[in-house]
């Protein structure tokens, strides 16, 4: 099966000082995602897809926290699972990249491409018939800086903030793992 969906958002504001208009704010966006889940490989299923964004931020006036700038990003994702009589074994991954354009030529142009992904085991013990399960999973996230956190610098009183950017930021990154296990029977689970 093949599933899409599309945004496209205008969203304007003005923020009033004194009974006039102090700044004026844009934020045009259009998103495109298409998921496509694929029939069963042998014992393997999953799902596939990608993502596209385009975003147009302007703020004039009083409070212009950064020049015009317009961003792009895409992605591309992947989701698998392995499912044997006893064990499931999931992963999957991320592969993300934003550009960031800012007008006028004082604040640098970023670009970032990042990747997560995870692996996970899930065990149900045949001698606790399917009601037992233990799961253990190692993933690596990674997130790249919002235009905000780069590029946003000054007085906010909208919002009654101070907003300091820094466009030298670099991805953040995680590593994580996890175990658990899980008890089911017909008056409880844990």
């Amino acid at each position: 099966g093949v599933k899409g969906s599309f945004a496209a958002r205008r969203y304007k504001h003005e923020e009033i000082v004194a009974g006039e208009i102090g700044t004026r704010f844009a934020n045009d966006t259009n998103e495109l995602e298409v998921t496509a889940t694929h029939k069963a490989i042998g014992l393997m299923s999953g799902t596939l897809g990608g993502w596209v964004l385009d975003r147009s931020f302007s703020a004039e006036g009083d409070e212009a926290l950064s020049p015009p700038i317009d961003q792009r990003g895409f992605a591309a994702y992947l989701y698998e699972e392995l499912s044997l009589h006893h064990v499931t074994v999931q992963f999957g991954g991320r592969v993300d990249n934003a550009r960031y354009t800012p007008a006028g030529g004082v604040l640098p142009g970023r670009e970032f491409t990042e990747f997560s992904g995870s692996v996970g085991v899930l065990v149900n013990p045949p001698f606790a018939d399917h009601r037992a399960t233990f799961a253990v999973s190692l993933a690596r996230a990674a997130r790249y800086p919002a235009l905000e956190e780069l590029y946003f610098n000054g007085p906010h009183p909208g919002n009654f903030a101070f907003e300091i950017g820094n466009a030298d930021l670099e991805a953040e990154q995680a590593l994580g793992f996890d175990a658990s296990f899980r008890w089911r029977s017909p008056r409880f689970s844990t």
